[in-house]
C-alpha cells in the first residue's frame, strides 16, 4: 500500500536513513519555507528533489501504487533504451526504494531535468513570434517521432513538458504506451484539460497523444497570433488556453475569440479540433510533421493562397443564403462537419440544418378561392332584396328575383362540379394546409432553439457556480494551511534552540569559573604557613600568623610591618614581623599566587564537560521532539484538510461531469427535435413545390371568369343551332 504525502515528507527529511540507493543516501532534500522537503505532487506520485555533490536527483514516490507498476516501467525502460529518442530522461525503478513508516516503498530515480515548464516558457515568451514558431516546429517533430516509434506518452500537458534551451523534455512516464503493453488498459486518463473528453482506460495505443498534441499546438498558434489570449482565457491555471468543458461546447468563449481573429488557417485548426472532440479518440487525425506557423497565421486578404489545407481536410464550401421563411439567420455548416454519431452540438439557432428550399410563393397560388366569396356576396344581395320585398311594389321584381337567384345557384353548382374548379379548390386547400404546417414547423424550430439557448445559459451558469465553488474550496484550503503554518511557529522553535545553546554556554562558563576558583584555592591552601619551605621567616612569626588565623597563603590578603590582613579583611597585629620579614612574606604570597594561577585549568574536566554536553543534548532533543510532534500534527491537519478538500473537489468534479453528460444528452435531444422538424419542413416545401407545378394551369380558374366565359359560349351555341 502506498504512503501519503506527509509520511513521505517525514521520511525524505533523513535521506541517509531511509534510502537504499547509495547516491541518494548522500544527498540532502530541497526544502520549502517551513523547512520541510519540497514536494511536487502529480496524479499518481509526488516528486522530491535531492541535491548532492555529484548532481541533483528526482525521486518519484507513488501515492497510488498498482501491482504491475514495476513491470510496466521495465517494459517502458526497455523500449526507450532501444528507441534513442532525445525527449526522455533515463530512469531506474527501484522496488525497495524508500523506507516509510517501517515498510519499503518503490521509487523511480532519475537525474533532475533542467529547463522551464511549458506554461512558464509560453508566459515568458508571449509576443516573441520567432520563439513560438520554433517551439511549434519542435512540438510537431516530437509528436511525429513518438508515433513513428510506436509509443505514446499518455499525459502530454504543461506540467510534464520542459523546454531546455529549445529542446523538449518529457517527464512522468506512468501512463506511457509501448507496443509490449498493447494488450493492457491505460493506468490513468491524463490531465482532463488536455485529453479527449471521451477517453477511457481502454483507449490505449500509439495514437493516444494526438488529441493533446492538437490542443498544445493550437494553443501555441493562438498565442503567437494574439498574446492577450493568455490573460483573457485565464491561462496558466491548470491549462494553456483550453479546458475540458470547451471541448464539449463549440460556442465557448475561446472558440469565438479564435474565430474573431480572422485567420483562416487558425480557424480551420480550431474547427478540426472541435470535430476531433466529437469522434472516438482513436479516430483523431495526426498533425503533419511540418506546418509552419506563418502559414497557419496568414491573413485572410487572399483566401485562395492564404488558407492552409491540412492533410485530409475537406475543401471549404460557400455558405448558402438563409431562407426567409425561417426567422433564424444562421449559416449552414459544411456537410462533412456532421459527426457520424450525430452528437454534434447545435447553437442558439439551427439554420445550418435547414434545407435551402424556396419558400412558397404567395402571389401565384391564392390561399382562398375568391370566386366563392363573389358568389356568396351576390346571393346575399339577392336575398337582401327579398328581405326588402315590402318596399318593392312591382310584382315583376317579386317574380324575377327568386328565379334569378335559383339560376345563379345552378350556375355556381355547375362551376363547382367542373373538373378544373374541383382541382383548383383542392389545390388551394392543400396550399393553405401546407402554409399552416410551415408556420407551425418554423414556430416549433424557433421555440426549440430558444429552449436550447435557455438550457445552454443555465448550464453555463451552473458550470460557473461549480467552478466558483471549486475555487472557493481551494482558497479556503490555502487560508487554513496558512493559518496552521502561522500557528506552528517554526521561528519560535529556532529562537528557543538558540536560547538553549546560549544558556548552556553561560552555564559552562559559570562551571568553569567555579572550578578554576576551587583549584586556585586548593593550590593556595596547599602552601601552609608552618610547612611551606618557600616561606623564609622565623618560626615565631609563623606561630603568630597561625595564631591570628592565617594558616595558608589562601588566608593572607596583605602584609606589612607588624600587620597582617586576612582574607576576611580583618587586621592582625603581629609583633614578630619587621619590615624585612614583611617583604619576604609578601614575596612568598605573590609567588604562591602565581603558582596557583598557573595551575588553574582552562577547561572543565572531561566528565563535567560531558555532563554539560549531555545536558544540552537532552534539552535540544526535547525541543526537537516537540518540534517534530508539532510538525506531525501540522502535517496531519494539513493532510486532513487536503483530503477533505480533495473529496469536495471530487464531488464538484463529479457534478461537473454529470452536468456535461446531462447537457450532452439534452443537446442531442434538441438536435433530434430540430432535425425532425427540419425533415417535416423539407417535406412541406417539397409538397408545396409539387402543388405549385401541378397548379400552373389552374391559376385563373374562378367563378367570375366562368361567368365571363359563359356568355360567348352561349352565343356561339345559338349561332350554330340554326
Amino acid at each position: 500500500m502506498a504512503a501519503q504525502l506527509s509520511a513521505y515528507q517525514e521520511a525524505v527529511e533523513h535521506p541517509g536513513l531511509v534510502f537504499a540507493d547509495p547516491d541518494l543516501r548522500l544527498c540532502a532534500p530541497e526544502c520549502d519555507a517551513m523547512g520541510l522537503p519540497k514536494a511536487r505532487s502529480g496524479n499518481m506520485a509526488v516528486v522530491f528533489r535531492l541535491q548532492g555533490q555529484g548532481g541533483d536527483w528526482a525521486v518519484r514516490c507513488f501515492q497510488h501504487l498498482r501491482s504491475e507498476q514495476g513491470e510496466r516501467y521495465a517494459e517502458i525502460s526497455r523500449r526507450l533504451r532501444g528507441g534513442h529518442l532525445p525527449y526522455f530522461v533515463p530512469f531506474a525503478f527501484q522496488e525497495r526504494g524508500v523506507l516509510v513508516a517501517g515498510s519499503w516503498q518503490p521509487i523511480v530515480k532519475m537525474a533532475w531535468a533542467g529547463g522551464e515548464r511549458l506554461d512558464a516558457y509560453l508566459r515568458a515568451h508571449l509576443g516573441d513570434r520567432s520563439a513560438l514558431e520554433d517551439l511549434a516546429a519542435s512540438w510537431l517533430h516530437l509528436l511525429h517521432d513518438l508515433e513513428q516509434g510506436g509509443i505514446a506518452h499518455g499525459d502530454l500537458q504543461h506540467g510534464n513538458v520542459l523546454v531546455d534551451s529549445g529542446r523538449l523534455v518529457l517527464l512522468d512516464y506512468d501512463g506511457m504506451y509501448v507496443p509490449s503493453l498493447a494488450a493492457r488498459p491505460s493506468l490513468e486518463l491524463g490531465h482532463p484539460n488536455y485529453q479527449h473528453p471521451g477517453r477511457s482506460h481502454q483507449d490505449f495505443g500509439p495514437w493516444l497523444d494526438r488529441f493533446s498534441g492538437w490542443v498544445v499546438f493550437l494553443s501555441i498558434a493562438a498565442l503567437a497570433c494574439r498574446p492577450e489570449l493568455w490573460r483573457e482565457q485565464g491561462a496558466g491555471d491548470e491549462c494553456l488556453l483550453f479546458r475540458r468543458e470547451d471541448f464539449l461546447d463549440p460556442h465557448a468563449a475561446v472558440w469565438q475569440r479564435l474565430r474573431a481573429l480572422g485567420r483562416p488557417g487558425l480557424t480551420e485548426l480550431a474547427e478540426r479540433l472541435l470535430r476531433a472532440a466529437s469522434r472516438p479518440p482513436r479516430e483523431v487525425p495526426a498533425l503533419p510533421r511540418t506546418l509552419p506557423l506563418r502559414d497557419v497565421l496568414a491573413e485572410a486578404a487572399k483566401p485562395a493562397a492564404g488558407r492552409v489545407t491540412l492533410a485530409g481536410a475537406p475543401a471549404p464550401r460557400p455558405s448558402p443564403v438563409p431562407t426567409r421563411a425561417v426567422a433564424l439567420q444562421v449559416e449552414r455548416a459544411p456537410d462533412d462537419w456532421l459527426p457520424p454519431d450525430a452528437t454534434q452540438w447545435v447553437g442558439s439557432a439551427a439554420g445550418w440544418l435547414m434545407p435551402q428550399a424556396a419558400p412558397i410563393p404567395e402571389e401565384r397560388l391564392r390561399p382562398a378561392p375568391l370566386d366563392r366569396w363573389i358568389a356568396a356576396a351576390w346571393l346575399a344581395g339577392v336575398w337582401l332584396l327579398l328581405a326588402l320585398g315590402p318596399a318593392v311594389r312591382t310584382g315583376l321584381a317579386l317574380g324575377v328575383l327568386p328565379w334569378t337567384s335559383l339560376g345563379a345557384l345552378v350556375l355556381y353548382l355547375h362551376y363547382r362540379l367542373g373538373d378544373d374548379a374541383r382541382r383548383a379548390h383542392a389545390l388551394r386547400r392543400q396550399v393553405s394546409r401546407l402554409r399552416r404546417d410551415e408556420r407551425r414547423t418554423v414556430a416549433l424550430l424557433n421555440a426549440t432553439s430558444s429552449r436550447y439557448a435557455a438550457a445552454l445559459t443555465a448550464s453555463q451558469r451552473h458550470e460557473e457556480r461549480l467552478r466558483a465553488q471549486a475555487q472557493e474550496v481551494q482558497g479556503e484550503l490555502r487560508r487554513q494551511e496558512r493559518a496552521l503554518r502561522q500557528g506552528l511557529g517554526l521561528q519560535g522553535y529556532h529562537r528557543r534552540e538558540a536560547e538553549l545553546r546560549d544558556l548552556a554556554q553561560r552555564r559552562r562558563e559559570e562551571r568553569l569559573r567555579a572550578f578554576q576558583i576551587t583549584e586556585e584555592r586548593r593550590v593556595l591552601e596547599s602552601h601552609r604557613v608552618m610547612d611551606d619551605p618557600l616561606l623564609d621567616v622565623r618560626r615565631v612569626a609563623k606561630l603568630q600568623l597561625v595564631a591570628a588565623g592565617i594558616l595558608s597563603a589562601y588566608d593572607l590578603q596583605a602584609v606589612g610591618e607588624q600587620l597582617a590582613v586576612g582574607r576576611d579583611g580583618r587586621r592582625h597585629h603581629i609583633e614578630a614581623i619587621d619590615p624585612e620579614r614583611a617583604r619576604r612574606i609578601a614575596q612568598w604570597h605573590r609567588e604562591v599566587t602565581a603558582l596557583a594561577h598557573a595551575a588553574v585549568p582552562a577547561a572543565l574536566p572531561p566528565l563535567e564537560e560531558h555532563e554539560a554536553e549531555e545536558e544540552l543534548r537532552r534539552a535540544l532533543q526535547d525541543l526537537r521532539l516537540q518540534r517534530h510532534a508539532a510538525l506531525r500534527e501540522f502535517l496531519r491537519d494539513v493532510a486532513g484538510l487536503r483530503a477533505e478538500a480533495a473529496r469536495t473537489l471530487q464531488t464538484i468534479d463529479g457534478e461537473r461531469q454529470s452536468l456535461a453528460l446531462s447537457w450532452r444528452s439534452e443537446a442531442q435531444a434538441y438536435l433530434g427535435s430540430m432535425r425532425a422538424a427540419q425533415t417535416r419542413l423539407r417535406e412541406v416545401r417539397w409538397q408545396a413545390a409539387k402543388a405549385q407545378r401541378a397548379g400552373e394551369g389552374l391559376q385563373e380558374v374562378c367563378f367570375r371568369r366562368f361567368c365571363q366565359g359563359l356568355v360567348p359560349s352561349v352565343l356561339r351555341r345559338g349561332v350554330q343551332e340554326p
